[in-house]
């Protein structure tokens, strides 16, 4: 047997291994289900969790690299406690994945292009390895841009709230129910902050809430929140004042953007009208020089006969005629 069928006969035992383990992972429901349904999806039995904690350890991971992850969860709202254990299983899914299908490709294709197949398929799966992990950074991007966002809007309704008599917890409890259909993001974390009022104080409550979503403007509000409640002091003008400086800080990042993006704009305008202005200046003098590159081609040409014909002995240059 030549080596190229024991190349083949290792990609099939490969591919069937990864088929069967691929099966397995998709019986027990896979491991994206719940990470992309959000962080109210449905519990997973024990026996799907011991299977992702199983496909999760497939490729090891450092500690720090693993509380790294763990924060940016958090920060992206996948608050489950096997939100870490489902990433990292559809990780090692996504990279298994394309291995299998690169290893399927290397074998249909001929015997001299395997081995560039093989090759290719190892930087596909090490490509796809980066895929969730660029999933995750893009999410956590825009929730906490979502919570920039409706955070004036919460403020100012929480301070309305507290202009009224309630407490600090009924208020933030008020402003999550109202905040329901506008602002999903920041009506969940007010609702989670009440549901842990309750279990232990507000206090815990509100720095845990600045912990999760990772947002400077959250941590100010927490902040003079948690001051509040220390201190027993009135705080609604310092929830006006505040929503309306953080109103402030979006319109000059959104003016900042718009500057920018006027520069980006430029570079491709650039370009365009550089090929544009090329063609219409270089063009016609291009043309002409061809067109006087042949001319003088052609006159050089002729002179060199004539030199020629003029360097040629006087019986070769005149035939010999008879005498009449």
């Amino acid at each position: 047997m030549i080596p190229t069928i024991w190349i083949n006969i290792g990609l099939l035992i490969a591919a069937g291994f990864g088929l069967l383990l691929w099966y397995r992972a998709a019986r027990t429901r896979a491991a994206a289900e719940d990470l992309l349904a959000g962080p109210y999806g449905a519990d997973p039995s024990n026996e799907e969790l011991k299977w992702r904690a199983a496909l999760a350890e497939q490729i090891p991971m450092m500690k720090f690299r693993r509380d790294t992850i763990r924060d940016e969860l958090r920060a992206a709202g996948f608050y489950q406690p096997y939100a870490f254990d489902s990433y990292a299983a559809f990780r090692n899914i996504v990279v298994g994945s394309t291995m299998l299908f690169g290893l399927a490709v290397a074998l249909l294709v001929p015997d001299e292009w395997m081995l560039p197949a093989v090759i290719a398929a190892i930087a596909l799966s090490g490509l796809s390895f980066s895929l969730p992990y660029a999933y995750l950074v893009n999410r956590m991007r825009k929730r906490k841009s979502e919570i920039e966002k409706g955070l004036p809007v919460a403020i100012d309704l929480l301070a309305v709230s507290l202009g009224t008599g309630q407490d600090l917890r009924s208020a933030i409890s008020w402003v999550g129910r109202e905040l329901k259909s506008a602002q999903p993001v920041i009506a969940d974390e007010f609702r989670i902050v009440s549901i842990q009022a309750g279990v232990s104080n507000l206090e815990h409550a509100l720095q845990q809430c600045a912990e999760r979503t990772q947002t400077e403007p959250m941590n100010q509000v927490v902040r003079v929140l948690v001051q509040s409640q220390r201190l027993g002091t009135d705080i609604t003008t310092t929830l006006k004042e505040m929503a309306a400086s953080f109103r402030s800080q979006a319109r000059q990042r959104a003016e900042a953007r718009a500057n920018r993006l006027g520069f980006w704009m430029l570079l491709p305008n650039i370009f365009c009208l550089f090929l544009a202005a090329a063609i219409a200046m270089i063009g016609p003098v291009a043309l002409e020089f061809a067109s006087a590159r042949d001319d003088v081609a052609e006159i050089l040409s002729e002179s060199r006969e004539g030199v020629e014909t003029i360097d040629q002995p006087a019986d070769q240059a005149a035939p010999e005629t008879g005498a009449p």
